[in-house]
This record gives C-alpha cells, sequence and structure tokens, in this order.
C-alpha cells in the first residue's frame, strides 16, 4: 500500500484499517481513499460503541468489508458494509452518508438498517426487520450480500455472549439467513455461515465431531488423494481436458451429524469432488462413463445443467459407493462453476440459462417476503 495510513482511535481499528486496505488493491486508488474516509467516519461516529468482547465496535464493520473485499465487491459495498450500523445506531443520518459517498452507499446502508422499534412485540419487530431486507434485496442483492457478512462475522465471534443469546442467534441464522444464501445461490458464504451456526447451536457436539475429522484426517487425505488420482485418470482414458478438485465437504458432514444424527464412522467415510470441464457435452460423457461403472441409479443422479437449482447453479450430481466410501462427483464447466460459488455476485458471468433461473430466485424471494407481509 503506497498510501500512509491515517491514525484511528485505537491500535485495533488501526489493524482492522490496514487490513482491509491491503484486500482492496483491486479498486482504483481514489476509490481507496473513499475507503479510507468511509473508515475515519465511522470510527468517529462509532467512538463511543464497544462490542461485547470490549473491543472499539468499528472493528466490525470494518471486518464485514474486508469479508466482501474477499469477494472482490465494488467501492460501494465495502463502504455500505463499513458504515452499515451507523444509521441505527449512531448520530449519523441517510442524507450525512449520501451526501459524503453518494446515493447507491446511503440505499445500501438503509436496505441493512433494522426498523426502529415499534410497539409491535419483539418477533413482529423482527419479522419486519427481515421483510425490509428482502424488498431491499430485490432491488439490490448487495444489500443481502453485507447482511451476510455480516452475520458471518458476528457468527464467528458470538463467544462473548450469553450461551442463550448465542443459541437463538444461531438458530435464527439456520431457520434464515442461510436459506435465503443458498437461494439467491451465495453457497460459498452460505457454506461458513452454517458451520458457525452449529458451533454456536451446540459446542459439545460440534467439538465432538471436530474431533473425529481432526483424528482421522490422515486417513482421509490418504482416500481423498486415491479417488483424486483415479478420477484424474479416468479424465485422461476418456480424452477430455479437465480438472479434478477436492471439496471440502465437512458443512455436509456437520448438517447431516446435526440434523438427523447421522453415524460418525459412517459420515467420515463421505467424499467430495468436483470436475470441471470444457462444456455441457464432457459432462455427459464424463457422467454416462461413471453411471455405467457403478450402475449409478435414478435417485443418486442430479442434472441440475438442464434444471438450474435455486440461485442459478447448474452442475451434474453423481453419488455412488466405492471400497464401501460414498463419493459424490460434482461435473460442471468454468462458467457453472462461478455461478454455483458467487450466485448473484457472479450474475454477470452467469449462463443464460443460471441468469434465468437467478431472476426466478429473486422472482421466488419476492413472493415470500409478500406471503409474510
Amino acid at each position: 500500500m503506497s498510501q500512509t495510513l491515517p491514525k484511528l482511535s485505537h491500535h485495533l481499528v488501526d489493524e482492522a484499517q490496514y487490513n482491509l486496505l491491503r484486500s482492496v488493491g483491486y479498486l482504483t486508488a481514489a476509490e481507496r481513499r473513499d475507503i479510507i474516509d468511509a473508515c475515519e467516519f465511522g470510527d468517529i461516529a462509532h467512538i463511543k460503541d464497544k462490542r461485547k468482547s470490549g473491543e472499539p465496535y468499528i472493528t466490525h464493520p470494518i471486518a464485514v468489508a474486508e469479508i466482501l473485499a474477499g469477494f472482490r465487491l465494488d467501492r460501494d459495498t465495502i463502504i455500505a458494509a463499513i458504515l452499515h450500523d451507523t444509521v441505527e445506531d449512531t448520530e449519523v443520518s441517510d442524507e450525512q452518508i449520501e451526501q459524503r459517498y453518494g446515493k447507491i452507499v446511503a440505499r445500501l446502508v438503509d436496505g441493512v438498517t433494522k426498523l426502529k422499534s415499534s410497539s409491535h412485540n419483539k418477533q413482529q419487530n423482527k419479522a419486519a426487520t427481515f421483510h425490509k431486507i428482502l424488498t431491499a434485496t430485490l432491488a439490490d442483492p448487495r444489500v443481502l450480500i453485507i447482511k451476510l457478512a455480516d452475520r458471518l462475522h458476528n457468527m464467528s465471534t458470538l463467544d462473548a455472549v450469553r450461551p442463550e443469546k448465542q443459541r437463538t442467534t444461531a438458530q435464527e441464522t439456520l431457520d434464515f439467513y442461510v436459506p435465503f444464501a443458498r437461494l439467491m445461490g451465495l453457497n460459498d458464504i452460505a457454506d461458513y455461515i452454517e458451520v458457525l451456526c452449529y458451533r454456536n447451536l451446540d459446542s459439545d457436539m460440534y467439538n465432538k465431531l471436530s474431533d473425529k475429522l481432526l483424528q482421522h484426517g490422515l486417513g482421509r487425505n490418504f482416500q481423498r488423494e486415491a479417488i483424486h488420482r483415479y478420477l484424474s485418470i479416468v479424465l485422461n482414458n476418456l480424452g477430455l481436458n479437465g480438472l479434478v478438485k477436492v471439496l471440502d465437504n465437512r458443512v455436509v458432514i456437520y448438517r447431516q451429524f446435526f440434523r438427523n444424527r447421522g453415524e460418525i464412522n459412517a459420515l467420515l467415510r463421505h467424499y467430495a469432488f468436483e470436475i470441471v470441464l470444457d462444456n455441457v457435452e464432457a459432462c455427459d460423457k464424463l457422467a454416462y462413463y461413471l453411471i455405467k461403472k457403478y450402475q449409478i441409479d435414478d435417485s443418486h443422479i442430479a442434472d441440475n445443467i438442464r434444471r438450474p437449482l435455486p440461485g442459478g447453479n447448474q452442475s451434474l450430481t453423481l453419488i455412488y459407493e466405492r471400497d464401501n466410501d460414498v463419493v459424490k462427483v460434482t461435473i460442471l464447466t468454468k462458467q457453472m462453476q462461478s455461478a454455483a460459488r458467487l450466485g448473484v455476485i457472479g450474475a454477470e458471468h452467469a449462463s443464460d440459462v443460471s441468469q434465468s433461473v437467478i431472476q426466478a430466485s429473486l422472482r421466488n424471494m419476492k413472493d415470500l417476503v409478500d406471503e409474510d407481509s
């Protein structure tokens, strides 16, 4: 970073600002100057606020902005993340934000701002706030993306709140934010949040499974490499140009363990792979080979290339058994891969079919919003 950063109110805030600026190198120098200005503005606005852990409050929104920078999001989204709690918790007004950073930033901040408490009960206030966030998301999906990054950071720093609050926040996140993240195709961020939900819902169970995963880590790695080698040989033999990637399927293992009280040792024998090929014909050729070889029945085949999932996710998924292991193979093209990771964030890179499904997902979301209102 060429520019010297201004000193803020606390060394932890300086550190947060430094980390954020290291993450936004993809933006222009003028945009980075605006981000430095927003850090200073937010620092002054939140000067009296502390997190439950005792840290200066502004470290949280700056960390949220850093998460979003990991997705290479634009200047407006990053600044809105830094200031996302100012209107709700400080004297700062919408007008001030608009004047200083523009209409879009003000609109994004307003989208994630909770409704002021009314005479309704807490549950009704919460429902009204959800409705507001979702309505704002329909106008600009970046609202939900900021809210999810906010949840991700909060869920990873819940240690300072009492256990009951940890559990209710985790349950609310699992029931509401995770499904909507998936509906919008934001699977990467949804995976991280979902695992954190389980950790905060029942830390004993979470630790039990985490310990088992560590204990069997070497054996699982060995087995993953063996399956990876085999799939690479299959591609070679079929004359296909592609890349086999081991997937981290911990989120599926945690989900099955928590929701279905799955048997740990059986779950540890589940492996997941992603194979990225040049085109749909190549995907079909590989799928046909594996289906025949392992006699995979229809219930273990999901053709979401022809029938994309909510959020526009396209792929061909096969599940089969090999030497007592359960192997899940997701076959897709490069274009489908970027849509599957980022959903609405990567919508402009998605295929036509995928884009139309993303639009349908937004409409479904609108119907859900309207039903709730």
